[in-house]
Parts: C-alpha cells; structure tokens; sequence
C-alpha cells in the first residue's frame, strides 16, 4: 500500500494501474513466487539483479517481500545493490535494519554498476541530480565501506551467540583490489571461511588467484555476444572496439567460407 495524500489514507498500489497491468503484475509475482519455491527445494540462491534507479524500488520493494517471505531459515533471495551509486549504503543499512525488525535472513550482492551513462543522461535531461558517484575512487569507497558495514553486522550477530548467516554477501566484482579488500577485511574483522557468511561471484572469463571459492557466471550466447559481455563487464570495451570486433569478424568470416553457413 502507498499513502494517498489527497484522501488521507493508504491505498493499494494496483488500484493506481489498469486492470491489464494489474494483470500483468500478478502473474509476474505468481512466477517469482514459483521460482523461489523451487529454488527453496533444490535448496539454491537466487540473486534477484539490479537495474536503473528508475525502477529499482519497485525491483527491491518486491525482493525485500521475497525475502521476508521465504529467507526463514536460510538467505535464498538475495538482492542486488550497485555501489557506484550515492545512495547504496544507506539503502543496504535501511535494508539490514528492516531484516532485523522482522527478522529474516538477508542476502546481498554487491555490484559495482552497469548503467552509468544511462544514469548521467536522464539525470541531465530532466533536470535532477546525477544520482552516480563522481570517480572511480568514489565507487571504490562506497563498495569497501557498505561491505565492512555487512562484514561488522555480522561479526555482531555471531559474537552475539545468533547465527551468523543471519547476513550473507555476495561480493560479485571483478576488481582485483575490491577482492582482496574483501579477504583482508574478513581476516581482519574475525569471519572464516568456515562461517559461510560470504561468498565471492565473477564471470567465467575472470581469474584472480585467490584461495577463495568463486561462483562463476556462464553465458549462453553465441561467441561476439560472450565476449561482449564479459568485456563490458570487465570495463573493456576499448579492447572489444579495437581488437575484438574485426577478430571476431575475420574468423567469422573464414568458418562461414569453410563451412558453407552461418555459424554464430
């Protein structure tokens, strides 16, 4: 429900869209209901992903409803926050805060961004503040802090005698620094890998020689949209303009004389 202030009470959120949307809605949240249920059974994560400010708290309203929902007894549903935004660490301190008055698990992956530009564009265009962090060091701060922030909750819950898993993160970057900021800090503060609390996630095409478990990401695309991606998401896109593309094309092009059709 959301607060009308022109009739002084609370309404339904669907009564403010049309019926087809209405529609549309319910059986959007009908199959997420269905995809953590089985995820709950096989007993897997799901890492609900983020998106542009402009529709993030509707995606974080709902992820937070799944959590309290089905994070009873363990962290399954785990929401995204992307740190090159000003606001990422009061969003997952107000988060945490609401885990803990209801008490369910919370999951966290924590992200650098991918929509930058995007965001700068349409803050110009209409006129509000760029809601990115001004520099690559400002991003890198927002990331160190909200996850010392999560790390210290946790050793508070564990130092407690509570679970500890009460509070699990992902840390999902590709920056090698941001990784090994992750392990020191953990050492440093007091959580083991034996507590299970954190877990680091990267593309496949990502390697870092830490001794630390890595969930990889695997796409399943054809050939130039993989390489795409996994430079995107590494920053490289001047590698994937300069270098990639007519590799990419020349080796095309000699498959698709060898073999006679297309092969992507």
């Amino acid at each position: 429900q959301l607060p009308d202030p022109k009739a002084v009470q609370m309404r339904r959120l669907t009564s403010q869209i049309p019926p087809k949307e209405e529609e549309m809605f319910r059986n959007m949240i009908r199959r997420l209901n269905t995809i953590v249920k089985v995820a709950e059974e096989l007993d897997v994560r799901i890492m609900i992903d983020a998106e542009q400010t402009y529709f993030q708290p509707a995606i974080s309203r709902i992820t937070l409803e799944m959590m309290r929902k089905f994070n009873t007894q363990k962290a399954i549903v785990f929401n995204t926050y992307q740190c090159y935004l000003k606001e990422t660490f009061n969003e997952v301190v107000t988060d945490l805060e609401q885990a803990s008055r209801q008490n369910f698990y919370f999951g966290a992956k924590l992200v650098r961004g991918a929509y930058m530009d995007q965001e700068r564009e349409r803050a110009g265009a209409l006129g509000y503040e760029d809601p990115v962090n001004p520099d690559y060091e400002a991003t890198t701060e927002m990331y160190h802090k909200t996850l010392t922030e999560c790390l210290r909750r946790i050793k508070k819950i564990k130092d407690g005698g509570q679970d500890p898993k009460k509070i699990a993160i992902m840390v999902a970057s590709h920056n090698e620094d941001t990784v090994r900021f992750a392990i020191d800090k953990m050492n440093e503060i007091g959580i083991g890998p034996e507590d299970k609390v954190i877990c680091f996630g990267q593309v496949s095409s990502s390697i870092f020689d830490f001794n630390v478990n890595v969930i990889k990401c695997i796409f399943v695309f054809s050939c130039l949209e993989c390489v795409t991606i996994s430079l995107s998401l590494l920053g490289r896109l001047d590698i994937l303009r300069t270098n990639i593309f007519p590799m990419v094309n020349f080796f095309y092009n000699k498959l698709c004389n060898y073999t006679n059709k297309n092969v992507f």
